[in-house]
């Protein structure tokens, strides 16, 4: 509860709480009294949590100071060494990498039922939270990661195509988190376009040195190159092009890595692109196509067919650039825009 980013029922908490014992003590769970459940998280938080009320009541701290207590108790290390129990361990970083790796956990068992439906969704009620939240807390570990969650997420990452679906259904990744079951297995991309959106540095490294073609197409962005660009994650681009990348390799939804880095404005990344050799040709319409990350018709702008370069030298006619700047509502990428460069 420390670091879930959504409000969990009852019976949600008893199964995260359960997860990380191992699979055989989430099966089973709707044979429980729903009353032995409230009464063990009751019973387990020593009066910090509490039910709310009303249709589905969800788990809570009975204060906000409960929260911002636990966790302070970690800022102090001395503090900490004679106030906690032995075993417990509040820093956020922890916290995520044990909710990662009970989110890992059911979510291979929440795999053995596939191919899921609606109605097998519903016997299985951690399954999106698990599905959507894992990678976001490992990221949030910050490298602090327990060898179980590791490999339980390269398990998953590189196993049964049907695990892998059964993931991708349930958050679709490429979409908007929203469960998809109209997802095949031909439409899933390679595993390492997936460790790319994750970004955490780690599991890239093992996919890579499992064999892992850092050129590999497929997916939304593309390449892996690509949907790390997009998601800011420098430290993947970082390596995916120390291991042999291509970095102006074409596809996707921007086209480019450089051009995905550059309408998310990471300068970082677009630099490191440039660095790398990226062509800094870029078309103008991928620019005014995405506003809030979403695709759009492009007006008559006289900018169909035309191009800008990421350098001083360069601009686009003040008519366009005042277009390009009501497009935007941070600043844009495109530098000191000089003389026109349509072709």
């Amino acid at each position: 509860m420390l670091v879930s980013r959504d409000t969990l029922s009852a019976t949600e908490l008893y199964l995260a709480t359960h997860s990380r014992s191992g699979t055989s003590d989430i099966e089973g769970f709707d044979e429980l009294d729903q009353q032995i459940v409230v009464n063990y998280i009751l019973d387990c938080s020593r009066g910090l949590v509490e039910l709310t009320t009303g249709w589905q009541p969800q788990v809570q701290f009975i204060h906000e100071t409960v929260r911002q207590f636990l966790i302070s108790i970690d800022k102090d290390r001395a503090h900490m060494q004679k106030s906690r129990p032995v075993g417990f361990d509040f820093r956020p970083e922890t916290c995520h990498d044990v909710v990662a790796e009970g989110c890992l956990r059911y979510l291979m068992h929440a795999c053995k039922s596939a191919p899921l439906n609606e109605e097998t969704l519903r016997g299985l009620p951690l399954a999106k939270y698990s599905a959507v939240h894992w990678w976001q807390d490992m990221q949030a570990a910050m490298g602090i990661y327990s060898p179980r969650a590791l490999n339980l997420a390269m398990q998953l990452l590189t196993g049964s195509r049907a695990d892998l679906l059964t993931w991708v259904q349930l958050c679709s990744f490429d979409g908007y988190m929203k469960v998809d079951f109209s997802l095949e297995e031909h439409d899933l991309a390679p595993s390492i376009y997936y460790a790319g959106r994750i970004g955490v540095l780690e599991l890239m490294k093992r996919l890579i040195i499992f064999g892992a073609d850092v050129n590999a197409q497929g997916g939304r962005y593309g390449n892996a190159l690509q949907v790390a660009s997009e998601s800011g994650n420098k430290e993947i681009v970082q390596l995916l092009l120390d291991r042999g990348a291509d970095v102006n390799a074409q596809g996707g939804m921007y086209g480019n890595a450089l051009q995905a880095a550059s309408l998310d404005s990471n300068k970082e990344i677009v630099q490191l692109l440039l660095d790398r050799g990226a062509d800094v040709l870029i078309d103008v319409n991928v620019l005014l196509r995405r506003q809030n990350r979403r695709w759009w018709k492009v007006p008559n702008v006289h900018c169909h067919t035309r191009f800008v370069l990421f350098s001083s030298s360069c601009s686009v006619n003040p008519c366009d650039r005042a277009y390009l700047a009501s497009c935007r509502s941070e600043k844009s990428l495109i530098l000191d825009l000089g003389t026109d460069c349509s072709r």
